[in-house]
């Protein structure tokens, strides 16, 4: 802490001498929110193409998308609404699959980083100019363009690898 009074890490307006929480935003004067902090751009030294895991026919829902992390973790099931694979952040609208407690920002994970959406042929992704990039079985999908997902696909969010399950 300063004289001066401490800069907020989520808005960067200064504030009295001794506050806690900013008096502009609301945020912890203490440290950066984590959802606030960017993406780190990594290296793509280890983006070795990833094979589809081993599952059990136990692990796919009997309706809806399952998402699992690479050992077989649930993550979540999502149904027909359009959900967005990423970080939780504010002013971030829709389903928001939070991906932070699975070392999110470490692994490379945007906030908003790939769309995965449901058609009358199955789900397909979208990586939505992420800055590490969205994978399916190590092929590298283009910004913007929607790819179709099979069950049994391991998509990797920057480092983050996870496993797509669905009937």
């Amino acid at each position: 802490m300063t004289s001066l009074g401490e800069i907020c890490p989520a808005c960067r307006l200064r504030n009295k001498p001794g506050a806690i929480l900013c008096i502009f935003c609301g945020a912890s004067l203490k440290a950066a929110p984590q959802e606030t902090r960017a993406t780190d751009r990594l290296e793509e030294d280890d983006y070795l193409p990833k094979q589809p895991g081993k599952f059990t026919d136990s692990l796919v829902p009997e309706s809806g998308l399952g998402i699992y992390l690479e050992n077989t973790a649930p993550v979540t099931v999502i149904g027909n609404e359009e959900a967005i694979l990423g970080r939780r952040a504010s002013g971030t609208g829709g389903l928001v699959i939070d991906l932070v407690p699975f070392d999110a920002i470490q692994m490379g994970v945007s906030r908003r980083h790939a769309a995965i959406h449901r058609e009358e042929d199955g789900y397909y992704i979208t990586d939505l100019n992420s800055t590490n990039g969205t994978r399916i079985n190590g092929r590298r999908l283009l910004p913007n363009t929607p790819c179709r997902l099979s069950s049994g696909d391991v998509v990797r969010l920057g480092r983050l690898n996870l496993l797509v399950l669905y009937k």
